[in-house]
């Protein structure tokens, strides 16, 4: 998309277009701070996205940064929120002067549906960890272990000793067995 400098759209094409579900019309001329998430929302998740992005447009015009890449919500015209990332050059005329900005827009919003159920599993497994009354070793793949996690105070875990990084069998069978 082009985006003129204040923030309005001067050309767009299809994929846009389908992205966000405004034809090509409904586009021009509106301003792409409009299409992000309302003002309310951003609040509430304590972070200003327009506020944000002017900041880093600010850094483009003055020549600090030669282009920026950064994560937004945007809002479709059928009131969904999309994830983009959004990667923004400034087009400066023969002169020198801004002229205009170039935006590519890539629709995340799968990845961060992921990323929201990762944290969300990870949560979880910490509060499984919490509950649980033994020593808990985690191994990787090559049955090395990769974390130790006393769970309980009430157990003894002997730090001194660590067998992060050991194969499990030395940790069960081995000199480990005595110290954990």
């Amino acid at each position: 998309a082009h985006v003129d400098l204040q923030g309005n759209f001067i050309e767009v094409n299809q994929k846009f277009c389908q992205l966000i579900g405004y034809s090509h019309a409904e586009l021009i001329h509106r301003s792409f701070f409009e299409l992000m998430v309302p003002q309310k929302l951003q609040l509430q998740n304590n972070y200003d996205y327009a506020q944000v992005t002017e900041r880093y447009l600010d850094r483009l015009l003055s020549g600090k940064l030669p282009f920026i890449t950064i994560e937004n919500i945007y809002i479709n015209q059928t009131g969904t929120q999309i994830w983009v990332n959004i990667t923004v050059s400034l087009v400066r005329t023969d002169a020198g002067e801004p002229d205009y900005f170039v935006s590519a827009f890539e629709d995340i919003s799968d990845r961060k549906l992921l990323e929201q159920k990762l944290h969300t599993s990870e949560a979880e497994l910490r509060s499984v960890f919490a509950a649980m009354t033994q020593i808990v070793l985690a191994i990787d793949a090559e049955a090395e272990v990769i974390k130790v996690s006393p769970t309980s105070p009430a157990l003894t875990y002997n730090n001194e000793v660590d067998p992060i990084g050991e194969i499990i069998n030395q940790v069960i069978y081995g000199s480990y067995r005595s110290t954990l």
